[in-house]
């Protein structure tokens, strides 16, 4: 199955949960992620980039403003924003919110990189590559 967007990855990675009865966990902290994606996530970008998404913005505000022109290669610039910052500042939710949010991001992190979407930098570097 070929994926184009963010959020065709995003159904992707919620359908192919790992855990029994982690998918309304794993669901809930996707839809966070996508709410910060399609909220905050065009701060990061580049001018071409940026023209990209205020056109996107410009047709249908609701539609998705990140998470559907991009594709999932771009699917981890916003993560260390994302638990550093939206969800301990942001987010109210009930207690251990923090630490659900963290455990699916450790799933997302390897998800992208095991579909082939982003390619690891190797061991000692410890990062991962568009």
């Amino acid at each position: 199955m070929t994926t184009s967007t963010i959020n065709e990855a995003l159904e992707r990675f919620v359908e192919a949960g790992s855990e029994p009865g982690a998918g309304p966990r794993r669901e809930g902290v996707v839809e966070l992620f996508r709410l910060y994606l399609d909220n905050y996530a065009c701060e990061t970008l580049d001018q071409a980039d940026r023209s990209r998404w205020e056109r996107a913005v410009e047709a249908d505000e609701d539609a998705g403003s990140f998470c559907n022109p991009f594709g999932p290669e771009r699917l981890l610039e916003g993560l260390d924003a994302f638990l550093g910052w939206f969800v301990i500042r942001t987010v109210l939710g009930p207690r251990g919110t923090g630490e659900t949010a963290a455990r699916v991001c450790v799933d997302l992190v390897r998800w992208p990189v095991d579909e082939g979407y982003v390619r690891t930098y190797g061991r000692r570097r410890g990062g991962v590559r568009r």
